[in-house]
């Protein structure tokens, strides 16, 4: 991640760098964009999550995101 910010904004200072790449990788922004693409219906849960709302838990969002971008 900190490679594409780099190659993105190479005139940033690195402290702007890094601040820019934690709140990229935090769990509320992974699973906002799971959430843009729509991958909550894509999902496979077992019972107890689905009835507990596992689609929509920003930690399975952002798990299936990291998934999703790593594949």
């Amino acid at each position: 991640v900190f490679r594409h910010i780099f190659d993105l904004y190479p005139e940033l200072p690195e402290g702007r760098l890094t601040k820019l790449r934690a709140k990229l990788v935090r769990e509320e922004s992974l699973a906002r964009f799971a959430r843009e693409l729509d991958l909550g219906p894509l999902i496979y849960l077992g019972a107890g999550e689905l009835n507990n709302g596992g689609r929509d838990r920003d930690s399975v969002l952002a798990d299936i995101f990291e998934a999703f971008m790593g594949a």
